[in-house]
């Protein structure tokens, strides 16, 4: 999932609505997360405009509403003659049928009854009421389609151990599409590093909500071919790793849909406990090193933990030396790099990767860093002597 740049505070995005609107786009685009995904700048369109007191504005717009994986085309429209009138809507979608029923539109869409422009968050709560209103239109079809018994079912004993608000369903013909959120406990993570870019200046990306959605699409309804991806959002994809490198199991026919989401969600837990781990003891490393070499410390790193340097002296020689931890940490030992200060045969700095010293990833972080301390006294000689 791409991180967008937050617009809340972007007075030319924003200028592009009529001045009366604008209160409700903004809430929109900054909490636009009207479903289990989130919209984003790039879902939606202005179209037809109009001119009030010599600026040109739209006043029709066309929605792309992620759900279940797909994009729902909704087209919203306001009265360019009086702004303050709730919206309309045409839905390009023949599963989504409105009717003019007034009593229907008082029991599902109560914001848009009870319109009120100068509330800025009339337009995300009608756009909210109205995919919930799709969304019980599509379990309806599901629970009476013959075609669907079988996924109903499935659907019947997810709903057990998960909300029914955290599952979409999607129907198409001859295919259905499952978008599930998977609750998992983050909360024992490292935190998360906003990652800032060059001449970015007060920018800041949005990385959303922590999510973890699963989608399964039954591209043929008995379950014989099944399509299943899993989407994390920007946050937890930098902390839990990259997505390139998650795989989530196939989905077999023998298996049901209840059984697999539990098989996903315990994955993605004990990856959260091995990254739990992983920070702790390269947290302990590091903090064991700023002790361990206090006086000599020149720096380390104390968001990730994952590098550090101090001045080590050995028979009146001095070097730097370098310690960088890698993901596969304790299994993999950290990279250790020796610095000269000053090399009086080449006249020049001079570096060497040290890779045959002591190490088990079965010892603690203080034992690992006393053995290396060992093996610093017997290796730096020898580098104090290298050749070129």
């Amino acid at each position: 999932m791409k991180m967008e740049l937050v617009p809340c505070n972007n007075e030319n995005l924003l200028a592009n609505f009529p001045p009366i609107l604008r209160k409700n786009f903004s809430e929109l685009f900054c909490r636009g997360k009207i479903g289990l995904s989130a919209l984003t700048l790039n879902d939606i369109s202005p179209t037809k405009q109009y001119t009030e007191n010599d600026s040109t504005y739209s006043y029709y717009y066309t929605l792309k509403i992620p759900y279940a994986g797909k994009r729902l085309s909704w087209e919203l429209i306001f009265d360019p003659e009086d702004m303050t009138f709730a919206p309309d809507f045409n839905f390009n979608d023949d599963s989504f049928y409105m009717s003019n029923d007034l009593e229907l539109v008082s029991e599902n869409l109560p914001s848009l009854a009870n319109w009120n422009v100068n509330d800025p968050n009339a337009l995300t709560t009608v756009l909210k009421e109205l995919l919930c209103l799709f969304k019980k239109q599509q379990l309806v079809k599901l629970q009476q389609d013959n075609i669907y018994a079988q996924l109903y079912s499935e659907y019947q004993v997810l709903t057990i151990q998960i909300s029914p608000s955290d599952v979409e369903i999607f129907l198409e013909s001859g295919a259905a599409h499952f978008l599930i959120n998977i609750k998992v406990d983050i909360s024992s993570l490292p935190e998360y590093l906003q990652p800032m870019k060059d001449n970015q200046n007060d920018d800041l990306l949005n990385p959303g909500d922590d999510t973890c959605i699963l989608k399964v699409s039954y591209v043929k309804l008995d379950g014989s071919k099944v399509n299943t991806s899993l989407q994390l959002s920007p946050r937890l994809d930098q902390v839990l790793g990259n997505m390139k490198t998650l795989h989530i199991p196939s989905y077999s026919k023998t298996t049901s849909l209840a059984d697999y989401v539990n098989l996903v969600n315990k994955l993605l837990q004990d990856l959260v406990v091995r990254v739990e781990q992983h920070h702790k003891l390269k947290k302990e490393y590091i903090m064991t090193l700023a002790v361990m070499y206090s006086k000599n410390l020149i720096e380390f790193d104390s968001e990730t933990f994952n590098r550090g340097e101090f001045l080590c002296e050995i028979d009146g020689y001095h070097c730097l030396v370098h310690i960088e931890i890698g993901e596969l940490f304790p299994e993999e030992k950290p990279i250790v790099t020796l610095q000269s200060l000053y090399c009086i045969a080449s006249k020049k700095i001079c570096t060497e990767r040290i890779n045959d010293y002591s190490y088990s990833p079965r010892w603690s972080p203080e034992l690992m860093l006393r053995k290396l301390r060992t093996c610093l006294a017997e290796i730096i000689p020898k580098f104090k002597m290298h050749k070129h």
